[in-house]
């Protein structure tokens, strides 16, 4: 079957969805997901082949485990509850299913019969709720560890999937992923996003060793004072405080990301 968007799609490519519509939309995706035996293996669910409703083989059971992870009522059963979804229940619950998602594998050869599958189980969820999730507001997706975070701005989101060319998983890697996923998360506050650009702050310190080996320009080792000049780190008199952080954050935080790609590569051809 051919997928592509249709006339009124394309016309208003630049418009979002909102929480109504993702609701709707939400719930459609669960529907399938079910009637494709996506949730079975996990959480016991199906369709009844003669009402067409929604069971479950221990709806109690799919209610405590919510509560005891998310700490909530009022989200299971999805089709009693859904029109009530608020944004963040409607992320939460695609978190759970994606945790509790793995595709029914039918097998030509009697014997061996069925078995799931649970990378192309979460595989096939992305590829199916991310481009309605990229729609809704200024963009979301969920992960391949099963996070919903916010799209990269247009430029910078291939940052976020580039190889990290460093050995150092502890120092440089660790410290730029958990940055990523800080400054990107669907309920960052402006605190998570200036600790996120710390994270990304501590990398140059560690590499700036290497990078001073580079012989920079004057130009080029202005990245080091950003996070100086704009009350990032330190704080005194002379810091540039009063600016709006919501915008001036994103623009520090994607020009050290980007900035530490480069570096390394170019510490990575120096050696």
């Amino acid at each position: 079957m051919i997928k592509r968007n249709y006339y009124s799609i394309r016309k208003n490519e630049e418009s979002s969805i909102d929480l109504t519509i993702l609701q709707k939309m939400f719930f459609i995706f669960y529907k399938e997901l079910i009637q494709d035996e996506y949730f079975v293996k996990y959480l016991g669910l199906n369709i009844d082949i003669l009402t067409k409703k929604i069971t479950s083989e221990s709806e109690e059971s799919i209610v405590n485990k919510l509560y005891m992870q998310l700490v909530k009522n009022d989200l299971f059963p999805v089709e009693k509850y859904i029109d009530n979804y608020s944004e963040e229940d409607i992320f939460d619950m695609l978190e759970f299913l994606y945790d509790n998602c793995s595709k029914k594998i039918y097998e030509d050869y009697p014997l061996i019969g069925s078995y799931y599958d649970d990378l192309k189980g979460k595989k096939y969820f992305r590829n199916q709720i991310n481009p309605i999730l990229a729609k809704y507001k200024d963009g979301y997706e969920i992960s391949e560890d099963g996070e919903i975070l916010i799209l990269g701005d247009i430029g910078f989101s291939t940052l976020f999937e580039a190889e990290i060319p460093t050995d150092d998983v502890e120092n440089v890697t660790n410290k730029i992923i958990r940055a990523n996923k800080k400054f990107r998360h669907f309920s960052s506050t402006v605190e998570d996003k200036r600790d996120a650009i710390l994270e990304l702050a501590d990398v140059f310190e560690f590499l700036r060793p290497q990078i001073d080996k580079l012989e920079l320009t004057k130009d080029e080792n202005a990245i080091f004072n950003i996070a100086n000049n704009f009350g990032i780190r330190h704080h005194n008199k002379k810091q540039k405080t009063d600016y709006d952080k919501g915008i001036w954050y994103s623009w520090i935080f994607y020009s050290y990301l980007a900035a530490i790609h480069t570096f390394l590569r170019m510490i990575h051809k120096s050696t």
